[in-house]
């Protein structure tokens, strides 16, 4: 199928569509979905190219009610562990409707990439839709750690599907180097189209003003805050988190353990740990707190620990940074990117809940220490890991080099002024394609 150029077009002055992809709906709480938002934020206001969200829920024109368009097209993978011949046969009846309607959708959004964050299987689409020339952009797979270690662990055809949809990649992305050695284990011949771009943070987001913490409960504001963030599963270690406090609690008693987390599935094993330690008095379990709350938490905290793991990234350190907490974390991958022991924050082993307990006393201790090395990695944070360094990194990815490009095309439109010079030939190439 031959494709117009820009000389053919219909609509010549449109702007490129870069479209998102999440299996799950962007109304959920949780650290990818954060991502995607404030990648959204920053395109929205550098006006230079139109996010769409496509997240398998039904469309409502609106995404997150950020005015973001979402078109909703139904796609599975080609794989199911309980029905593998079923989903396979499936896949492909349905197949040919299914790139008709993304090619309609690329075409009609003129849509310059195509970004799954935490892919599965059914981007196997978009794939195809570039094998068959139907799609001639970027398409960019964002990973988040476990997508590619679920998909690590698999075997037979369910693993060579995902060496295919690897393959047909522009460009893996993982938030720290060490899941990049998850994807070369998967598929080696990836290793030159690996790219690492950090989350981030806005920091200004957590310059709140204390009079806020009114809106925490008074047992917790006259006390001295241990908190730990994270959805309640086995990975991110609460049980650690509980065995450490039990031992700080016998040296500070006038701290108390703060733990909130999305709903998972230790959390019930979470709660039967704190009653077997005797911690009912001295400890909060908070379920499901929007993310507008979490710099509250964070501001009253004398202590953030995180005791995960396995990581990739965590945005909650970010956050922390922010807020100008002290931090102690276990060495979980990702976090040493992070985290430099004794100069941001405290690093110890995974699982040693004896050495995170020796960490948080220490810092509940000695005061001027934690406010130092809370000061050193917000000053990190804030010159390297915001949002806007992470939207500057997937400019990157189409030929930019810096968000400055971007302004000078914005002013070339304001002068109504032809704004390709301001453009890489590589972004120009695809912009100029109307697909």
């Amino acid at each position: 199928m031959k494709l117009k150029t820009s000389g053919q077009a219909a609509r010549p002055q449109q702007r490129p569509g870069y479209l998102f992809v999440l299996p799950w709906s962007l109304d959920h709480l949780g650290g990818v979905n954060e991502v995607v938002k404030n990648l959204i934020r920053h395109m929205l206001a550098e006006a230079r190219m139109v996010p769409l969200v496509m997240d398998g829920t039904l469309p409502n024109g609106d995404a997150n009610g950020s005015g973001v368009e979402k078109p909703s097209i139904s796609l599975w993978g080609p794989w199911d562990e309980l029905r593998p011949a079923r989903a396979m046969i499936s896949f492909l009846i349905w197949l040919p409707v299914r790139l008709w309607k993304l090619y309609r959708l690329v075409k009609a959004k003129n849509i310059l990439v195509i970004n799954p964050h935490f892919p599965t299987l059914s981007c196997l689409h978009f794939a195809l839709l570039k094998r068959l020339g139907l799609f001639r952009g970027k398409l960019i797979l964002s990973f988040h750690l476990n997508d590619i270690r679920m998909a690590g662990q698999l075997k037979g055809w369910s693993r060579q599907l995902w060496k295919m949809l690897l393959r047909a990649a522009d460009v893996m992305v993982t938030p720290c180097e060490d899941l990049k050695k998850d994807i070369r284990l998967l598929d080696g011949s990836c290793q030159g189209r690996l790219v690492r771009i950090s989350n981030g943070v806005t920091v200004e987001q957590f310059n709140r003003t204390f009079h806020e913490l009114d809106r925490l409960p008074l047992s917790i504001r006259s006390k001295k805050v241990v908190l730990s963030i994270g959805k309640f599963e086995e990975r991110k270690g609460h049980d650690i988190v509980i065995r450490a406090f039990q031992r700080v609690a016998k040296r500070c008693p006038a701290a108390c353990l703060v733990l909130v987390g999305g709903a998972g599935p230790a959390k019930e094993a979470i709660a039967g740990l704190i009653r077997d330690c005797a911690l009912e008095t001295q400890t909060y379990l908070i379920e499901d707190v929007p993310h507008d709350r979490i710099p509250i938490y964070l501001h009253h905290a004398e202590v953030f620990v995180l005791a995960s793991r396995a990581e990739a990234a965590p945005l909650v350190l970010l956050e922390a940074a922010a807020s100008r907490t002290a931090v102690v974390a276990t060495k979980a991958s990702g976090v040493e990117e992070m985290i430099t022991d004794r100069v941001t924050g405290r690093l110890v082993a995974v699982d040693d809940h004896v050495g995170v307990a020796e960490a948080v006393v220490d810092l509940l201790e000695n005061p001027g220490k934690a406010e130092q090395l809370a000061a050193n990695l917000y000053k990190y944070v804030s010159e390297n890991l915001t949002w806007k360094h992470t939207y500057e990194g997937y400019l990157s990815l189409l030929g930019f080099q810096d968000q400055r490009l971007a302004h000078k095309g914005e002013a070339g439109r304001e002068q109504g002024r032809d704004t390709d010079s301001a453009e890489s030939p590589t972004f120009a190439r695809c912009r100029n394609t109307s697909f």
